[in-house]
């Protein structure tokens, strides 16, 4: 092999730039098989195909995403500064006055900036679902009224294959409906809507992540093969998890019971 089959074929003639792997988005082959499936069947609404699709889902979605992972990234910041400043603080009562300050004014601080930082914290999962449900708008609505089984969750979309790295924000953001009665799960994201059939599945399971867990889900989309976790953040969950050691991820029982699955994952007849 010669030098410059190892240098970047796009970059400039004498760059000394070394080639870096092309990041292909996991979803462009489930895409394309969708698009695909779609001109196959002209005029005919994908709901009512009975199939499994991957589609793409709002232009604005890879702004509304990056805006709600630096406000993510922002509330986290800001909540580790209130903890670190009420700790700060909090020693500080330790003496009877410190700079003029007195003790009374920096134990105050210490308690506003320490219970500031962890509702912020705790309170970040809830504005990114508020955030998500907000740029979905009417989308949001209509997964309600496919989701028969129990309300609809606001979940993180995630690449199967990469789940276990550490990240800011997930590669989607999706409202999930468990529209039980057609043993489908139907995902309104920011970027795509997924539709996922039970006789399409291959694979459903728990996985675990860096600090957190995920149901994994693999499914066909025509002769594509598709992997993604969802990752649902409760603070509920995290006490359960933390007191009583509750193992089970949250999603993976609506999950199964709506594609007709049990405990274990493996009993999904095709429909």
């Amino acid at each position: 092999m010669t030098a410059s089959s190892s240098t970047n074929p796009y970059a400039p003639p004498e760059s000394p730039v070394v080639a870096q792997p092309v990041q292909i988005d996991f979803r462009v082959a489930a895409v394309e098989e969708s698009l695909r499936i779609l001109e196959a069947n002209p005029g005919r609404d994908p709901d009512e195909l009975g199939v499994s699709l991957v589609l793409p889902a709002d232009v604005k979605g890879p702004r509304r995403l990056k805006h709600i992972a630096r406000m993510t990234l922002l509330r986290l910041v800001l909540g580790i500064a209130g903890l670190a400043a009420g700790g700060l603080f909090a020693a500080a009562t330790e003496k009877p006055m410190v700079a003029g300050i007195p003790k009374a004014v920096t134990g105050t601080a210490a308690v506003v900036c320490g219970g500031g930082g962890i509702l912020l914290l705790l309170a970040n999962a809830m504005l990114i679902r508020w955030s998500v449900i907000r740029a979905l708008g009417p989308r949001y609505d209509e997964a309600a009224r496919h989701s028969t089984l129990r309300r609809p969750l606001v979940t993180g979309v995630e690449d199967a294959r990469t789940f276990s790295s550490m990240k800011l924000a997930p590669e989607d953001f999706a409202c999930v409906a468990f529209d039980a009665a057609n043993r489908r799960l139907i995902l309104e994201g920011l970027l795509f809507r997924y539709v996922i059939h039970a006789g399409d599945v291959l694979n459903v399971g728990q996985e675990s992540g860096t600090a957190t867990t995920g149901v994994q889900v693999v499914y066909r989309v025509g002769a594509v093969a598709v992997g993604i976790t969802l990752q649902f953040d409760s603070v509920l969950g995290e006490l359960r998890k933390q007191t009583i050691g509750w193992g089970r991820d949250p999603l993976l029982k609506p999950i199964l019971t709506t594609l007709g699955g049990t405990e274990s994952g493996a009993n999904l007849k095709a429909g």
